[in-house]
């Protein structure tokens, strides 16, 4: 066994060792044979090793499939050897380890040659052809070359390779050991970028370079002469590489491993190194590539083009298509010249011409039409952005410097049909310069938008200080519904200005992430009759904005404007109500400031904001965390006001969150995403909301709603109220609800509360709720029941229609109200199921009357009820109730008699009656209802304090006495009818 090649067990055959004479073995099996003989030199200095070869055999698996064979016979001076189905695995060579390419050698070989023993020269046809190449993890399915060497010359007549669906032509190939000169030229004529990445995935770039970079090292001033005798300078000439500490390999890796989590946990660094390993780009490429010159100083003449490339920015579902792609120059003398590089995306064209070298460089760029959505896309790769941008960027410039240290000077850039979130922007006009790792920018256009500073980067030592100045006037107020996220924006008028200035500097630092220390600078606001729109409210407010901010030690500060003694406060106020805010914030860092926190203080004044609130209003709001992570403590209070349920807004159905956009001749490439990540999310921390003297909520004609209490909000304002959690509860002093066309009254004799939990979250307070209405029924409907009823009805009959007192209670959280789990048949819930409905479908069904009764009452409150009234009445914390007793199906279908009788009323006035029932409905009946509301509470608590459990006035005289915990008397008097009743009712 040699390695991983296997011969048979028992291999015989003579072995000669005759010294100066001949040296022979011949084993042999069935299938497998080792043989040689070597016969001694005899031409003195001609002579490359004291024993030349006669003639060879390695033959293994003789009749199999895949059978080895190597043979050599001499003729004379020539050496005839032939190779078929050898495999490299056999010789176990690791040769990428040095270029950080890992795994061993592998592929069948196949070939033949016609060698000269004395000087190596070739003769005949020499080929090699290797299959399934492999090192590693990189594969190619053919490497083939003819090749010869005469007169100091190596020649590659042609050689191929073909690496999955790529194939690459070699011809011409030549290369003098003695003059070094070196010739040949590679065709591309079908080549695949994606097979190509595919091997860049599988090799450490750094581990390549360091390798070259170990060649190179040891080569260095070696004369051509020294290479054709092979002698490469001595071992004390070796040096490590400076960027290669000691220790063993594996505490190397170790030790990079460590680091590169070190690197990923804090920042998250784009890791150039990695980036060829991560890019997903697929299409065709063909070219030519032609080597002349030395082997020192070769020339190089390229012309390499790509056409429709797929680029797979991020995700399958995002393809950026390049139309074409284009690199045609020369090198020469390390110099790379660019005749040009061209780069076409749709309309966007990328392109280079000029020179670049190692100490030089010089040459223009240009960027025609890049789309700002494709560098938001690409961009999206490394870090979130928060908007939706669209337009064309331009730019051009000169390129000078060198590869280490690029320069650009009289650059310019452009922004043109810019919008962000659909709001357009202003054509945009930047010069700037980069020269000595700074740049240098400021902006000509728009008027209103001026920007210049100078940025470092990357950073040095001396030379890490970046300085940003911005002034914005009135016409930038357009991008406040950007930076809101479309909830607040400016509204342009004549006599409404802004003007900010911002003034910073610092201390630029790339170690671990982007930072600016020492962060100062100041920052003024001026804001006046500014006029703000928002979703929330239906009419427009203003805004008056007079202050100064500095900034220091990463801290943002409110100092005085003008600059005087005094108290330092920004002025303002917003919808006529004033406001003043204090103190400093920092940055950045979450640094504690209890001792000076940001405060916005609001003195008591009534504030109307058209569709949210209209009343009374103060509080102080006091924020710390850092400008970027607000956390927002204080209270708030809200008197004697009225708020307003927003209006639902409309929501736009988007197909998908990430659409592909492919560029045709006339497109430019876009993916167009919804983005909805927000990096300013301040949160509320114990933040007391204070409900006084009677906050009116109201919905007319649905709900009226007077409440008390105090609230105490935790959680992140991001947009959904879920994330919030409250504390506390709220008091129903009074409120109306419609249902079923029915107005239900908040009962006085319960305490209707609203409680939060924290562990349930904003939206799902604790519910216990009490709402009674007065129906009639109608004297003689529906009376007539079985003696056996197990409902009591009362003994006499009066004339009138009974009154029935209906009571809607609510126990349980809001989650449950609509928590159906499917609709609730009532039907089936009553015991008429068990008394003979279920026999409906048999042919000798016998219905009593009393069943047909509660089948009519449930068909039809069935019937009357409409899907969200039926939702609301059919969830498991709502129970209907009514004093006389009625079945909930039954009390359904007497509230909705009002609701037919109403609409029977409608349906049959003209205009002048269908007017004075409105009046009468919603203008009249609302005052009185008020009136009377606040005269029955009177009453009831006169009835209280007299001992009665209820006292009523209206709209009958109702008293009514406990005997005990299960019964009580109800004394009625009917002004109407002129009629007294007494009832007597036992729980049981």
């Amino acid at each position: 066994k040699v390695n991983d090649l296997t011969f048979e067990p028992v291999l015989a055959g003579p072995v000669t060792v005759a010294p100066g004479q001949e040296l022979a073995i011949d084993l042999r099996g069935k299938k497998d044979a080792i043989a040689t003989r070597l016969q001694p030199c005899t031409r003195g200095d001609q002579c490359l090793a004291p024993y030349l070869p006669a003639s060879f055999t390695l033959q293994q698996g003789q009749g199999s499939q895949f059978p080895i064979l190597i043979t050599g016979v001499r003729r004379g001076d020539n050496l005839t050897a032939q190779i078929k189905n050898f495999s490299l695995a056999t010789l176990n060579l690791t040769p990428g380890l040095t270029y950080g390419i890992p795994g061993r050698l592998d592929g069948e070989v196949t070939g033949q040659a016609n060698l000269n023993l004395f000087t190596l020269e070739t003769s005949g046809r020499n080929t090699i052809d290797i299959k399934q190449l492999a090192l590693g993890e990189i594969n190619a399915k053919q490497v083939s070359a003819n090749f010869s060497y005469q007169d100091d010359i190596a020649q590659i007549a042609s050689a191929a390779l073909i690496l999955g669906n790529s194939r690459y032509l070699f011809k011409n190939g030549r290369f003098n050991l003695k003059s070094q000169e070196i010739n040949g030229k590679l065709t591309i004529p079908e080549a695949y970028i994606e097979e190509l990445l595919t091997i860049v995935k599988h090799v450490d770039i750094i581990d390549i370079a360091q390798g070259f970079q170990t060649t190179n090292y040891s080569t260095t001033n070696s004369s051509s002469d020294q290479i054709g005798s092979n002698k490469f300078g001595n071992a004390d000439q070796l040096r490590p590489l400076p960027s290669i500490t000691a220790g063993s390999l594996a505490n190397l890796l170790r030790r990079f491993a460590k680091i590169n989590a070190q690197d990923e946990a804090v920042a998250n660094p784009l890791d150039p190194t990695t980036l060829l390993t991560n890019l997903d780009i697929r299409g065709k490429y063909t070219g030519e590539i032609a080597v002349a010159g030395i082997l020192t100083n070769p020339k190089v003449n390229f012309n390499v083009e790509g056409n429709n490339w797929q680029w797979y920015a991020n995700s399958p579902n995002q393809v950026i298509v390049l139309n074409q792609l284009l690199a045609k120059g020369s090198y020469d003398q390390g110099v790379i010249t660019v005749q040009p590089a061209r780069m076409e995306l749709g309309e966007t064209v990328l392109a280079f011409q000029g020179q670049l070298a190692q100490e030089s460089n010089s040459g223009d760029f240009l960027l025609q039409n890049l789309s700002l959505e494709t560098v938001s896309n690409l961009a999206s790769n490394f870090v979130t952005i928060p908007f939706e941008i669209a337009g064309n960027l331009n730019a051009q410039g000169q390129l000078g410097g060198s590869l280490t240290n690029p320069e650009v000077t009289n650059g310019q850039v452009a922004v043109v049909d810019g919008t962000i979130n659909d709001t357009s922007l202003d054509d945009v006009e930047v010069t700037f310069d980069y020269v000595d790792s700074r740049l240098d920018f400021d902006t000509n256009k728009p008027d209103y938008l001026q920007a210049s500073g100078k940025v470092p980067f990357p950073p040095k030592p001396n030379s890490d200080r970046i300085d940003i100045n911005l002034k914005l006037a009135t016409p930038a107020m357009a991008l406040l519904s950007v930076v809101t996220q479309e909830q607040v924006a400016w509204v342009d008028g004549e006599d409404r200005t802004a003007d900010i200035e911002l003034n910073v500097s610092g201390r630029l630092e790339l170690a671990d992430a982007i930072k600016i220390k020492d962060l100062s600078g100041t920052s003024e606001v001026n804001i006046q009759n500014g006029t703000i729109k928002t979703k929330l409210l239906e009419d427009d407010f203003t805004l008056n904005v007079v202050g100064k901010f500095k900034l220091d030690d990463q801290r943002l500060e409110v100092v005085n404007y003008p600059d005087t003694e005094g108290q330092k406060t920004l002025e303002g106020d917003l919808a006529g109500i004033g406001f003043s805010v204090s103190g400093e914030l920092p940055i950045v860092s979450n640094r504690t400031n209890t001792s000076n926190p940001l405060t916005l203080n609001i003195p008591q004044d009534n504030l109307k904001l058209a569709g949210l609130y209209e009343g009374g209003v103060g509080g102080n709001v006091v924020i710390t965390g850092s400008a970027l992570r607000p956390v927002i403590a204080g209270n708030i209070s809200l008197e004697n006001g009225q708020a307003f349920i927003p209006k639902a807004q409309e929501t736009k159905t988007e197909e998908s969150d990430e659409k592909t956009v492919k560029n045709t001749s006339n497109q430019t490439p876009s993916v167009v995403r919804s983005r909805n990540n927000n990096q300013f999310v301040p949160r509320l921390k114990n933040f007391q909301v204070s409900l006084g003297d009677e906050l009116r909520v109201q919905q007319f004609p649905l709900y009226d709603f007077r409440l008390a209490g105090d609230l105490t909000l935790n959680g992140p304002i991001n947009g959904n109220l879920q994330n919030l959690t409250g504390l506390g509860t709220i008091k129903l002093l009074r409120g109306e609800v419609d249902v079923l066309e029915t107005e239900f009254v908040a009962d006085r004799r319960h305490s209707n509360t609203i409680v939060f939990v924290p562990e349930q979250g904003l939206l799902n307070p604790n519910l216990d709720l009490k709402f009674t209405t007065i129906a009639f029924e109608p004297s003689g409907a529906l009376r007539q029941r079985r003696i056996d009823n197990e409902i009591l009805e009362n003994v006499l009959q009066s004339s009138r229609p009974d009154q029935v007192k209906i009571t809607l209670a609510i126990k349980g959280q809001t989650s449950q109200i609509l928590a159906l789990g499917g609709e609730k048949d009532y039907c089936a819930d009553q015991q008429i199921t068990s008394s003979g409905l279920a026999k409906l479908g048999s042919k000798t069904t016998i219905l009593s009357r009393q069943q047909f009764q509660e089948l009519a009452e449930c068909v039809y409150g069935e019937a009357i009820a409409n899907s969200e009234d039926k939702e609301f009445l059919f969830s498991p914390i709502v129970t209907l109730s009514s004093t006389p007793p009625r079945s909930e199906s039954g009390i359904i279908a007497l509230l909705g008699n009002s609701f037919i009788t109403q609409f029977q009323t409608i349906a049959n006035s003209n205009e002048r009656e269908i007017a004075e029932l409105v009046i009468t409905q919603y203008v009249v009946r609302p005052i009185i209802k008020n009136i009377l509301f606040t005269v029955e509470e009177k009453v009831s608590n006169v009835g209280r304090s007299i001992g009665l459990a209820d006292l009523q006035v209206y709209p009958t005289f109702d008293a009514v006495y406990d005997l005990g915990q299960t019964s009580s008397v109800e004394l009625s008097y009917d002004y109407v009818f002129n009629e007294v009743q007494v009832r007597y009712k036992l729980q049981f």
